[in-house]
């Protein structure tokens, strides 16, 4: 007695161009390949072919295969593997392990990693196994055998933990709390993976993470004309200057840019007086520079202009006539490294705080007598830069020490952390909040 099945087999293969013709015995395995795969598919997956009226082949019958094939954007988020089921690609069944073993806190081997084939096995002595061959298209992937079974145990140092996973993974959290240190993201590891990691790969993965946040260094160096661009576009009033430069090569590179927002202009021209100090700090980021802020001290802290490198250089072009007094501070660093101890720090303070020019010259005199190289020392800079007694009486202001900008430039020592972008944003956001507070209080 002759079975549908092998009716329907004997015209199939009668019809069937196969790519054995009888010549060419080299051809002889990858048709007797081709001959038992079909064979096997009238014994068990008969309705997998559809034939017409004739016997002839015509095509796969469609058949329902939910939840065979592998969805690359759901179900990587924690695989599940099953017999016959099929991945898009070689990538993808890759990263469905790794992923499983991370999820499952389970240690896998691969034994076939190839473009033909995947068989990975769990720990020595564990039953758990998954065995995937390419399909006739040289893409898909099918299950052919897979025991889900485990009888190991947990591993809480997996291998398949990279940084580079790590920092896809979790770079919302970076974003969210870029000082996120070791020790808070290895508690979240253990709770949520069962698993830790050490300093160094914690320091490669938020790199990585905050790379992919924030973009890379020259990426953002490129962005930066646009950026200057849309803000003049958000704050019209707002003065915005980028200038760049052709190097040897014929490649324009950075030079300086230079921002006074809107708001920052029309606060200080309106509500403070026209004294402002001007200080530096390093920006701390792979490329290293300068960044020049201008703060006005009207009884607090009012930032009015930031730049990168080249903002003395503005005032003295916009300003020609201002008065430029330097920080007393600084002024005594540079004196005590030549003329030390507590008597010669209290003979230049002496100077400095004189308020009338009989008291200065007293002073002076008695610094000479002291020391007459300290004496030359001070009086090679115009004493309006360092004495009271010289100051103008238009500002109404006698301060000798620039704290406040010192004060500013501990606060925003985060942003002198980032690339460039990153940094003038978050400089303009910190304004923003700023003013958005200090007005608050006076709305009342």
């Amino acid at each position: 007695m002759v079975s549908d099945n092998e009716g329907q087999e004997s015209q199939f293969f009668s019809n069937f161009d196969g790519p054995y013709d009888g010549d060419n015995e080299e051809d002889l395995d990858d048709a007797y390949e081709v001959y038992i795969t079909i064979w096997c598919s009238f014994l068990f997956y008969d309705s997998i072919l559809q034939l017409n009226e004739d016997g002839e082949y015509v095509g796969p019958r469609k058949r329902d295969e939910k939840g065979l094939h592998f969805d690359k954007h759901t179900d990587l988020k924690d695989p599940q593997f099953k017999l016959e089921q099929y991945f898009p690609d070689l990538d993808i069944i890759r990263k469905a392990v790794r992923n499983y073993s991370i999820i499952n806190s389970r240690e896998v081997v691969w034994e076939k990693n190839d473009n033909k084939r995947v068989r990975v096995r769990s720990q020595a002595g564990c039953d758990w196994l998954l065995y995937a061959r390419v399909q006739t298209d040289g893409k898909k992937f099918r299950v052919n055998t897979y025991r889900g079974e485990h009888s190991c145990g947990l591993v809480f140092k997996n291998r398949r933990i990279k940084s580079g996973w790590l920092a896809k993974e979790f770079m919302e959290m970076f974003r969210a709390n870029p000082k996120l240190d070791h020790a808070a993201f290895n508690a979240f590891l253990k709770d949520k993976y069962c698993a830790e990691i050490s300093k160094f790969q914690f320091y490669r993965t938020k790199a990585k993470a905050l790379k992919l946040v924030e973009g890379s260094i020259e990426d953002q160096f490129n962005l930066l004309h646009n950026y200057c661009l849309q803000l003049r576009l958000t704050n019209p009033g707002s003065s915005v200057h980028l200038q760049t430069s052709l190097n040897g090569v014929g490649i324009r590179v950075f030079e300086r840019v230079y921002v006074f927002l809107a708001a920052c202009k029309k606060g200080w021209i309106e509500g403070c007086r026209p004294v402002v100090g001007l200080d530096g700090c390093f920006i701390k980021a792979v490329y290293s520079g300068q960044l020049l802020s201008a703060v006005d001290a009207n009884n607090s802290i009012f930032p009015v202009v930031y730049a990168v490198k080249g903002l003395k250089l503005a005032l003295s072009h916009v300003l020609p006539d201002y008065e430029q007094r330097s920080c007393v501070r600084h002024v005594y660093a540079n004196f005590k490294n030549k003329f030390p101890g507590l008597f010669m720090k209290q003979k230049l303070w002496a100077v400095v705080r004189a308020t009338i020019v009989e008291e200065f010259n007293r002073h002076m005199a008695e610094l000479k007598d002291a020391n007459v190289l300290a004496f030359h020392w001070l009086s090679v800079n115009s004493i309006s830069e360092w004495s009271r007694c010289a100051f103008r009486d238009g500002p109404k202001c006698d301060i000798l020490l620039n704290n406040f900008c010192e004060s500013f430039n501990s606060t925003i020592v985060g942003a002198r952390h980032k690339c460039i972008l990153t940094m003038l944003e978050q400089l303009g956001d910190y304004l923003m909040c700023r003013m958005a507070t200090r007005r608050e209080p006076t709305s009342h």
